[in-house]
């Protein structure tokens, strides 16, 4: 993929020439459209039908089945950032960057980009760390939303760098648990750092460069990665085919997915709650022929623990827990197979800064 930018002062026709000039001679498969783009125009080509074709917004291209368009912003990255550093008044924009997935184009979502911090800095800086670029630190965004777990920068705190790691976690689940797209930036699935430089564009050298060492290093992040990736492939609920409604539409006994508080059924929204549930039935998405799992997430924002009360699930399944981030001797994860089943059947607690995935298995799966 490559990274086109228009000013606003070239013609549309000059736009749709270059944009097809790169496909035709150079055979890339996908185009990032930044500045002022012609979008109806692009959006509509049946030249550029089967190239991913990225820009802010569609708004205004025709509907119908464009799937190759791909809103691409810091919407979902801005959202969620503040979300998972404890922000007031997120859990509208959670269940909105979610479950959102648009019929006609769909929508990348990151919490990480070439373009601001790599998400390891996102857990290590509060503040960008430009010296090096020569612009008196004046240069990048001055809003990263982030949180450095309590020191700016490395640090040997063992319980910091525990914190980080978990908030590493907690990102990953947010991105690849949303209907959308996901997109991770290479080197984040192994904690690439910049040194807190949100603006490393211009260097040539290890602040920008990957550091493949840390594969070895970080290799945990990278086990998470992988079983994340797995996880979602593997589960057609978190990436269904159209934008979950929020109802009972098959009428089956519960909606596509639902919202809950600390007690079930019933969200919670004021400004100051940082806890939110969502559920997925596993009838409204289809893998092989048959259907999916039924899941309940556990989000918990805040840095106090709270007991979530558990949906009822139907007949003959009993909850288990396939991830919990707070788990570090696991590394979160709890593989297929191995889910421990959840002794109080009505309720969990849920620690801090946390994000619980539970699974409704068949109730004959005894305890691991």
């Amino acid at each position: 993929m490559i990274e086109l930018y228009f000013t606003g002062k070239e013609s549309p026709v000059f736009v749709l020439d270059a944009v097809r000039y790169w496909v035709r001679e150079y055979h890339v498969d996908g185009i990032h459209l930044v500045g002022a783009v012609p979008v109806k125009l692009l959006g509509t080509d049946p030249f550029l039908s089967r190239t991913k074709l990225f820009a802010t917004s569609w708004d205004g291209v025709p509907g119908g089945n464009r799937k190759h368009l791909g809103e691409y912003n810091d919407g979902f990255q801005v959202d969620m950032r503040r979300l998972l550093k404890g922000d007031e008044d997120q859990l509208n924009n959670l269940v909105f960057r979610t479950k959102r997935n648009p019929k006609d184009y769909a929508v990348i979502n990151y919490i990480a980009n070439t373009n601001g911090y790599t998400l390891m800095d996102m857990v290590c800086y509060e503040m960008k760390h430009n010296e090096k670029n020569g612009e008196g630190n004046q240069d990048g965004s001055n809003y990263n939303y982030t949180w450095n777990c309590g020191v700016e920068g490395p640090t040997r705190r063992k319980k910091v760098q525990e914190m980080r790691k978990k908030q590493i976690r907690n990102a990953l689940l947010m991105v690849f648990l949303s209907q959308g797209t996901p997109l991770l930036m290479a080197g984040d699935e192994f904690g690439n750092s910049q040194n807190g430089n949100n603006n490393a564009y211009c260097q040539d050298n290890d602040t920008s460069w990957l550091n493949w060492d840390l594969v070895r290093t970080n290799e945990d992040i990278l086990e998470f990665v992988k079983y994340a990736i797995a996880f979602r492939k593997k589960h057609p609920v978190f990436h269904m085919d159209e934008e979950p409604r929020v109802l009972d539409y098959k009428a089956c006994g519960y909606p596509d997915i639902s919202f809950h508080g600390v007690k079930a059924w019933k969200p919670e929204f004021e400004s100051f709650r940082r806890q939110l549930g969502v559920m997925y039935c596993g009838d409204y998405a289809e893998k092989d022929g048959q259907g999916d799992d039924y899941f309940f997430v556990a989000y918990n924002m805040h840095w106090e623990p709270h007991e979530f009360a558990l949906p009822n699930l139907p007949k003959n399944r009993k909850w288990h827990v396939a991830f919990n981030t707070n788990e570090a001797s696991c590394n979160g994860i709890f593989r297929e197979g191995e889910e421990p089943e959840v002794k109080n059947q009505k309720q969990f607690m849920v620690s801090s800064r946390t994000i619980v995935v539970f699974v409704g298995k068949p109730a004959e799966n005894q305890n691991v």
